[in-house]
């Protein structure tokens, strides 16, 4: 008799971010504001990538985020992305996140597997609130002393314990209450790039986007601090959907950014994102001006030479290779949790860039010659193609007898007469213009300034009534 087949477990509920986490029930920013939800594909192509190589990269709380949302989205990586967030919520001394990824993903990992280490956490809670009595104890103290640089410091330093912690709502709120006593330009910057990092792991764009504008309108301390603030500002357009706006602001981030900004964003990822959203959504123009002229960014990509071979498969029309490229990417982008949601929508946008690009010197194609030159399948390339069409992004029609696509023809002579047409109405709306001003100029008609007398102001106009235009400029249509 065959055994019956093994049940598979359960798949690990999300989980959720407490008071000690990522976002608090009771938090005052607006609900479309939340942090980048997963999008769960059941063909995951991220199952190959070396996670801890990855995930080496980044620090702080946004190390222990990133860990937690590959294990919600990502299927082939789950058991080790949950495995690595539970070491990372141990050392960070973030209790209540270790208690919840014990509790919610050890059924999944395996029965004894991953097993609650109730005297650490005991023992951890214990000294985080003797950290923070201390603090507390140090703010009052400073507090009655009214010395602003001492309360900022304060204020700073139980910021800096909550958000080591990983409780970012509370680090926010103490980030944010060194605002009033900030006495220097470095003090005001400090507190931006604090808020800002804060802000950006709770997903609070709006905030990042405030502060952003609000470090910019003052004098930058150092090249690093302006990278750090463009390219926040180019990860806010990017969670919101606007990539020519994020495009641009990651095409100015300089080499300076290095892993200064890693609790954020690495250089890696400004390479990444302003690459693939240069190529999605900027003209060919811009594109050569932006990324291909700007050896500040070209630095930039030094960091990721497989983002430069990319961009000159695109740009030079080596459309198989760029394809190629494009598809060999999308595993890691797959598990960033900024790229994921536009991944596909990027990749897309890219392959319809080349379809047009392909398509621009001619008048008709042959749609087997242009699948065969990116590497796809006729049928493939035809729904691009229509795809295109529909969008009255390509002026041209499809054969699918013949498998060719012919550009709508445009008929000259028509275009050259109604732009004959719109010229002469032109010339005669001026000629009329010019008439209408020498007759007011001939009978000394002039209206006063706003500060005459409401009497001098009738007369001007009951003497308009009383203007005779020339018999000639009535025949012309003057008045």
């Amino acid at each position: 008799t065959r055994a019956p087949p093994r049940a598979k477990p359960p798949a690990p509920a999300a989980v959720p971010w407490g008071p000690g986490g990522a976002m608090a029930a009771e938090t005052k920013m607006d609900v479309e504001e939340s942090a980048p939800q997963p999008a769960v594909d059941h063909q995951d192509p991220s199952a190959d990538v070396d996670l801890a190589a990855y995930i080496s990269k980044y620090t702080g709380y946004t190390r222990l985020k990133r860990l937690v949302y590959i294990g919600e989205s990502c299927p082939g990586l789950q058991g080790q992305a949950y495995r690595m967030a539970i070491d990372m919520a141990k050392s960070m001394n973030d209790t209540q996140m270790y208690t919840k990824l014990v509790s919610s993903v050890g059924s999944y990992l395996g029965e004894g597997s991953v097993t609650l280490d109730s005297s650490w956490v005991d023992e951890t809670d214990r000294a985080n609130a003797s950290r923070q009595e201390t603090l507390d104890l140090n703010l009052g103290h400073v507090k009655s002393t009214m010395v602003k640089e001492g309360i900022r410091v304060a204020y700073t330093d139980l910021g800096n314990f909550y958000y080591a912690k990983g409780d970012i709502q509370s680090a926010l709120k103490n980030f944010l209450r060194t605002r009033d006593y900030c006495t220097t330009p470095a003090h005001t910057s400090d507190m931006c790039i604090n808020v800002i990092t804060a802000s950006s792991d709770l997903g609070h764009w709006r905030h990042v986007s405030q502060y952003v504008s609000k470090g910019e309108q003052m004098e930058a301390p150092s090249p690093e601090y302006t990278s750090k603030l463009r390219a926040a500002s180019g990860l806010t357009s990017l969670a919101e959907g606007e990539m020519k706006i994020a495009a641009r602001r990651f095409l100015t981030v300089e080499e300076s950014l290095g892993n200064t900004f890693s609790n954020v964003i690495t250089l890696e990822d400004v390479a990444t994102y302003g690459t693939l959203c240069a190529l999605a959504s900027l003209d060919r123009q811009e594109l050569r001006r932006r990324l291909f002229e700007n050896a500040t960014f070209q630095v930039v990509l030094e960091a990721v030479p497989t983002l430069r071979a990319l961009a000159q498969d695109f740009f030079y029309g080596r459309y198989g290779s760029c394809i190629e490229r494009l598809h060999a990417m999308l595993p890691i982008l797959m598990i960033d949790m900024y790229m994921r949601p536009h991944a596909v929508e990027l990749v897309e946008s890219i392959k319809e860039s080349l379809a047009l690009q392909y398509f621009s010197p001619y008048l008709s194609v042959d749609l087997r010659r242009m699948a065969a030159a990116f590497n796809q399948e006729v049928q493939d390339m035809e729904k691009v193609v229509c795809k295109l069409i529909a969008k009255d992004a390509l002026p041209a029609r499809i054969d699918s007898e013949s498998k060719t696509m012919h550009r709508r023809g445009h008929d000259e002579r028509h275009a050259s007469v109604d732009k004959v047409m719109r010229l002469m109405d032109a010339h005669v709306r001026q000629t009329n213009t010019a008439l209408l001003r020498l007759s007011l100029m001939q009978h000394d008609f002039v209206i006063t300034a706003a500060d005459d007398t409401r009497q001098g102001s009738s007369r001007d106009l009951s003497g308009a009534a009383e203007i005779e235009v020339p018999e000639d400029n009535r025949q012309d249509g003057s008045m």
